[in-house]
């Protein structure tokens, strides 16, 4: 059984980590990018977020469903 938040779908770090502050310098072991339909750009974006450190990379993206 693997943690949730270290081996992350793009549904689980769009719609509920990148809007949590106890997420903010968590870093995951692993991405997988497979919910959303414009993959390249939130690819793109996780690079620069988990990567490149640009705390910001995410914040373009839309709030998930049920997320306030």
């Amino acid at each position: 059984m693997l943690d949730i938040y270290n081996f992350v779908n793009s549904k689980t770090l769009f719609r509920t980590m990148v809007h949590e502050e106890r997420f903010r310098k968590h870093m995951p072991v692993m991405v997988h990018v497979n919910y959303h339909p414009d993959k390249w750009s939130r690819m793109q974006a996780i690079w620069r977020r988990y990567i490149d450190g640009d705390l910001h990379a995410l914040d373009s993206f839309p709030l998930g469903v049920g997320v306030t």
